[in-house]
């Protein structure tokens, strides 16, 4: 019903409309089925297409930490189209965390974020609070930690890695993607858990 409503109005329609919609299709005695309808479309949106990207920057983000896992671990020479020196930054005193080679770390997030979200969308029952709050907390700490290493190679190292910056971009377009189709409000979540 809520699809032929967005059909109908041919453009998207927004949550606290269709909240409304549902209201009075959805006549309960109690209620209870329309407090768990305003509650599924706090977390699960109508915009939940807008994130079938995710599990293809995922993916993308997966091949990359893959390659440079296999360029490392066959001790060859990285190629930069940037005209700078790869391996100067695969290589450097910075390229672990907590002696976890970055590579690692990025294969195990870009996995996560590959499976987690196309499990979303396949199953959108899966979206309980807990669930999609934890992946957008992971998905924020890549991103920062993506900054983090950016300014490193910009200001530390002064060398560019090209593969090191495209994994910075699926981070960003990642996090960017996922904070924009979210339905938390972190600030209210924050406020909440406070007290």
């Amino acid at each position: 019903v809520v699809g032929a409503v967005g059909a109908i109005a041919g453009r998207e329609v927004e949550d606290h409309v269709v909240v409304a919609i549902l209201f009075w299709l959805c006549p309960a005695r109690d209620h209870s089925y329309n407090v768990f309808a305003l509650r599924q479309m706090q977390v699960c949106s109508l915009r939940h297409h807008r994130h079938e990207g995710i599990p293809g920057c995922g993916h993308g983000g997966f091949l990359l930490a893959f390659y440079i896992r296999h360029k490392k671990s066959s001790h060859e020479k990285m190629i930069c189209p940037l005209d700078s020196d790869c391996d100067a930054v695969i290589w450097s005193v910075y390229s672990k965390f907590f002696g976890l080679p970055l590579e690692i770390l990025g294969l195990l997030y870009y996995g996560l974020v590959a499976v987690g979200y196309a499990l979303f969308l396949a199953f959108p029952a899966l979206t309980s609070p807990l669930v999609v709050f934890s992946v957008l907390a992971i998905t924020t700490a890549a991103f920062l930690f993506s900054l983090y290493l950016t300014f490193i190679q910009a200001f530390a190292l002064k060398q560019w890695c090209t593969w090191c910056l495209m994994s910075a971009g699926f981070c960003a377009i990642i996090f960017a993607t996922a904070l924009g189709v979210s339905e938390f409000n972190f600030v209210s979540l924050l406020a909440q858990y406070h007290d």
